[in-house]
């Protein structure tokens, strides 16, 4: 697929659109948009999909907050996430699969969430990136 090219200018001009859309619906303005960038059809289904994606981690982002308000960590919204994604997942044995099947996605999914924890207790601590971002250099 032939990739969509947007530097800076045409990156500030589809904010300063976005800005003034007004009662616009937002995919009507998304296929405005597109069809200004002069996009063929595999670019134009590339571009909604990002824009899709950009949509689901904003939503995330301000359930984080939510969580972050409510009392719960990072780690342990996380964990949840990650917990849910397993139980709503294709791959979950039904109920008329055998114990075996069962005992062996239970062990999967205790391992993989394990495995995240041990992954998130060895990053960058919190603090020191908020740190980062908020130093004035």
């Amino acid at each position: 697929m032939e990739p969509i090219k947007l530097d800076n200018k045409v990156l500030a001009k589809l904010l300063a659109a976005y800005d003034n859309i007004g009662d616009k619906d937002f995919n009507t303005f998304l296929e405005e948009q597109m069809t200004h960038l002069g996009l063929n059809k595999k670019q134009k289904e590339y571009f909604r999909e990002c824009c899709a994606m950009l949509d689901k981690i904003d939503n995330k982002v301000d359930e984080l907050a939510t969580a972050k308000e409510d009392g719960a960590t990072t780690e342990r919204w996380l964990t949840r996430e990650v917990e849910s994604a397993f139980d709503s997942s294709k791959e979950k044995p039904t109920d008329s699969a055998s114990d075996e099947e069962k005992a062996a996605y239970d062990k999967k999914k205790v391992q993989f969430v394990s495995d995240l924890k041990t992954a998130l207790e060895e990053s960058i601590d919190e603090q020191k990136v908020e740190e980062l971002f908020n130093s004035e250099d």
